[in-house]
């Protein structure tokens, strides 16, 4: 009995959350100049793994209206997938926000690094309630298996999409509330199209050129190495225009 709760529970719990703190080491590589609390970071690790529940809660309800409905056709169904990823988009959004009004947001490269933050807690999770399913149905080796092809695919796509989310903000950061408001809004309609893409390319594919997926989300992930270096410019080229004023 003890066996088995531990084959069912903690292991998809290690191969779940792992992988996720991995990429976490990553992205935080990418802010190693001026650092975010650790406190923070843990904070905002653990409110993306709690919006987990909103998620799937949300995503129920739509699943019973879609499925109550009258009147279902290819277009509901391609409906019925964007709407699932703006709801992860957005509850990743929210997940962050905590962070995104301390003290700590001190300058644009911040709002990416929170987003990334968030979207890894969220997708730890998300691999947690996925793997024990995985490790419960097809054993022990398809959940590995499994657990290797989410730490390439589903934790890299998360953190990219939320990255969107943050580059919006970031661009922004020195410019009035409604501008603000506007790049917020341009950013999470693009992470969710973008979320919706990769999530329809899965499906039509049914597991079949998910080298194709993964080449495309690496290719996602150079540019958004390079957005990075490009935000960081942001707050250097503002001190230049202060120290011009």
């Amino acid at each position: 009995m003890a066996n088995l709760i531990t084959f069912s529970v903690f292991i998809p719990l290690a191969t779940g959350i792992i992988p996720a703190l991995i990429w976490l080491w990553f992205w935080l590589k990418e802010d190693r100049e001026h650092p975010e609390p650790k406190r923070l970071i843990v904070k905002t690790f653990l409110l993306g793994m709690f919006v987990v529940v909103i998620a799937l809660g949300l995503e129920y309800t739509l699943h019973l209206l879609v499925k109550g409905s009258d009147t279902i056709n290819i277009n509901s169904g391609i409906i019925f997938i964007i709407s699932l990823a703006f709801i992860e988009e957005v509850v990743k959004y929210f997940a962050a926000r905590p962070a995104l009004k301390s003290k700590n947001f001190d300058e644009p490269i911040d709002a990416i690094m929170y987003l990334i933050i968030a979207s890894l807690g969220f997708a730890a999770m998300e691999n947690v309630f996925f793997l024990i399913s995985m490790f419960k149905d097809g054993g022990l080796t398809i959940g590995f298996l499994t657990g290797n092809m989410r730490f390439l695919g589903a934790n890299l796509l998360h953190s990219m999409t939320s990255a969107v989310v943050g580059i919006s903000i970031a661009l922004s950061y020195y410019r009035r509330k409604t501008i603000k408001l506007a790049y917020l809004g341009v950013g999470v309609i693009l992470a969710t199209l973008l979320h919706a893409i990769f999530n329809l390319y899965i499906i039509k594919m049914s597991g079949q050129n998910n080298l194709n997926v993964f080449l495309g989300l690496w290719i996602f992930t150079i540019i958004i190495i390079m957005a990075f270096e490009k935000v960081k410019r942001i707050k250097i080229k503002q001190r230049k225009l202060e120290q011009a004023v």
